[in-house]
């Protein structure tokens, strides 16, 4: 059977994209899709650990002179781990992250996604959709069935491989594994503005 893509990528949050970028590289034609529409606002912590700058490098090796350039990364020197409890405990990075090149950063995930779907949508092996909705998929034989819905109407793609990229509310995680996350073994870092 001919499929539409060799892969798709569901969600283009910072794991769908940068997937995008490595398989762009490698010459793989896939789609990549977000139900929202770039840019976007994103609760999170926003934070950039060394293995994220890391792994990100391979595929955009200006990264760090292009959020410097603009001004859009804060040098992380200090941070503070709440307990259910309201006590906490101040860290400082340099206790943990001894050399320089392992700087911990933080950047508005408004920028930062925008900033890697932009880089993922310059690549011709990538298609792009956005206020794109995963409603259904099916594995088969020969690869995978999937049902969207793009801008209101439904589409049918099919393709060799699916990467889920879609977080915790994953339909894909849903159906391999159908227990409920523990929220007590959960531990969530967001950023104030």
């Amino acid at each position: 059977m001919q499929h539409d893509f060799d892969v798709v990528v569901c969600e283009a949050g910072p794991a769908g994209a940068a997937a995008s970028l490595f398989l762009s590289q490698k010459g793989i034609h896939h789609l990549l899709f977000d139900q929202a529409v770039f840019p976007r606002t994103k609760v999170c912590g926003d934070g950039i650990t060394p293995v994220c700058t890391t792994i990100l490098e391979q595929v955009i090796p200006d990264i760090k002179k292009d959020f410097a350039e603009k001004g859009k990364t804060k040098k992380i020197t200090s941070f503070r781990v709440y307990g259910l409890n309201h006590k906490y405990a101040e860290m400082q990075t340099s206790d943990f992250v001894p050399e320089e090149k392992n700087l911990l950063f933080t950047i508005s995930r408004f920028v930062l996604d925008d900033y890697l779907l932009k880089k993922a949508s310059d690549k011709k092996e990538a298609t792009v959709w956005q206020n794109t909705k995963l409603l259904s998929y099916l594995m088969e034989a020969d690869g995978v069935q999937i049902q969207l819905q793009k801008d209101g109407e439904p589409v049918s793609i099919f393709c060799k491989i699916i990467i889920a990229a879609d977080g915790d509310r994953s339909i894909f995680r849903k159906k391999i594994y159908s227990n409920a996350i523990d929220r007590k073994q959960m531990v969530a870092a967001i950023r104030a503005y």
